[in-house]
């Protein structure tokens, strides 16, 4: 039975909850298999519901959430759950349950038969903000490392990672603007689509950036012409490595000891 995982709007409105609720009735209607789960941004590390996840996600899956579909596939790849036949959807631009059930159906097919729905976890108390790594675009480079004050970064097995996401400055975007290929991405940012992670956007490094990046760090900054990777199939795929998932231990770990 294919699946689809709702993210649950953080604080959300009444309508979003309205919206939730009847497409979680109209998917499984369709014979699918339906799970709610806290909104995934805000998610805690060690939470449990992620292994819950990583066993859902078998067959054909869909995750459906309040923000754009690449910093899903980001959050989720974090924590090892990943798949050649996982889709994200963005129900904030399916502001409908018929253009939802209209958008996904076609990722996971009609089942048939009455399907089954599921409610996980409590919504979180506390929201979040940390950024989100799209290593698909990111070379390494490094700018966001020597950039930022608060020691989100660090090097490890060669690759720029954020080793303690926590420690993000709320309401802080900077490292977003000046990241030369557009790989960092913070989802609830409004005011840039780029830095929100929308598909096919990348932020425009400008003057004031390149200034601010060469005051703080006394660094010359490179900026290359961003570009879109190419898709690869799934076969062309790197292997996903587990460099994610010790970075989040050693997130948690270092947490537990405050």
């Amino acid at each position: 039975m294919s699946t689809v995982i709702i993210s649950r709007a953080f604080r959300g409105e009444t309508w979003q909850a309205e919206l939730e609720r009847r497409l979680i009735e109209a998917l499984a209607a369709k014979g699918l298999a339906v799970v709610s789960v806290p909104n995934l941004y805000h998610l805690a590390e060690r939470s449990e519901i992620w292994a819950r996840l990583a066993s859902a996600t078998m067959g054909p899956v869909v995750v459906a959430g309040w923000i754009h579909e690449r910093p899903t596939r980001w959050i989720l790849a974090r924590h090892r759950i990943v798949g050649d036949e996982m889709h994200c959807v963005n129900l904030a631009i399916a502001t409908t349950v018929e253009a939802a059930v209209a958008k996904i159906l076609p990722m996971v097919g009609d089942g048939g038969a009455p399907g089954i729905a599921e409610v996980l976890g409590d919504d979180p108390a506390f929201a979040r903000w940390y950024p989100v790594l799209d290593k698909d675009r990111c070379t390494d480079c490094g700018h966001c490392l020597q950039f930022c004050l608060f020691g989100v970064y660090a090097t490890v097995q060669g690759k720029v990672t954020a080793v303690h996401p926590q420690l993000c400055k709320s309401g802080c975007p900077a490292c977003g603007r000046i990241c030369p290929q557009s790989a960092i991405m913070f989802p609830l940012y409004r005011k840039d689509d780029a830095i929100a992670g929308a598909p096919g956007k990348f932020v425009q490094v400008d003057d004031a950036a390149k200034r601010l990046y060469e005051q703080r760090t006394g660094r010359p900054m490179q900026v290359a012409k961003p570009t879109e990777p190419p898709t690869l199939t799934p076969t062309q795929r790197p292997a996903f490595d587990d460099l994610d998932a010790l970075v989040a231990d050693m997130e948690a770990f270092t947490k537990g000891r405050r």
